[in-house]
């Protein structure tokens, strides 16, 4: 049987050479009843070339950075655009403990992406042979900072240490610690050092 869409030969092996849809039956040869046959529906679609990514506004996506608890929204195309999927595009992630991938919409285009611990992670779209991937980074910000102290008092030439609880205890944010004047007091990792008399503030943000 040969059609636009498909072409079968007597072994029933079926090759595609159009997009399209078909319908490739078969009977005894020896019959022409079409009681005594049976049919198979052939979808050819094209392969695609490539594949878009792009949120929400539409920008592409090469990298994205979402807070713990929160998520965004991507898109994915096929290139050429107007070609006819034949399967789901495939959503898959490099870490799962990170963020979480929900799939919607017309052969799975969309994602919606949502961070769960802080780090890294690499999200992958794939279709047939074709596939593009983006990374995620989930930032926890710091909500709040506690000291050891509020108020020290350091002879001169002398240290005293200072540390920082902050909470969450599993956020991304990086302490950074400064001294209103260093000429009095410096700070290097927590240590406090009397540089001359004084008062001055040390600052954990």
């Amino acid at each position: 049987s040969i059609t636009a869409v498909v072409e079968v030969d007597n072994d029933g092996v079926i090759t595609a050479k159009a997009p399209g849809t078909a319908i490739v039956s078969v009977r005894p040869a020896e019959q022409q009843n079409d009681d005594v046959s049976a049919q198979c529906k052939v979808t050819v679609s094209l392969a695609i070339e490539d594949i878009t990514l792009t949120d929400a506004d539409g920008n592409s996506v090469f990298s994205v950075t979402v807070r713990g608890g929160e998520g965004i929204v991507i898109n994915a195309a096929p290139v050429p655009e107007d070609i006819v999927l034949s399967e789901d595009f495939k959503w898959s992630v490099s870490d799962e403990d990170l963020i979480s991938i929900e799939t919607e919409g017309e052969n799975k285009r969309t994602a919606r992406i949502k961070g769960l611990q802080g780090g890294s992670a690499i999200v992958t779209v794939s279709h047939g042979d074709v596939e593009k991937s983006f990374r995620v980074n989930v930032e926890i910000p710091a909500q709040a900072i506690a000291l050891s102290s509020t108020n020290l008092s350091i002879r001169l030439g002398d240290s005293s240490n200072l540390s920082a609880t902050v909470t969450p205890e599993n956020t991304t944010d990086e302490l950074t610690w400064e001294s209103a004047d260093s000429s009095i007091a410096s700070i290097y990792n927590g240590e406090v050092y009397g540089n001359s008399p004084g008062k001055t503030t040390i600052t954990a943000k």
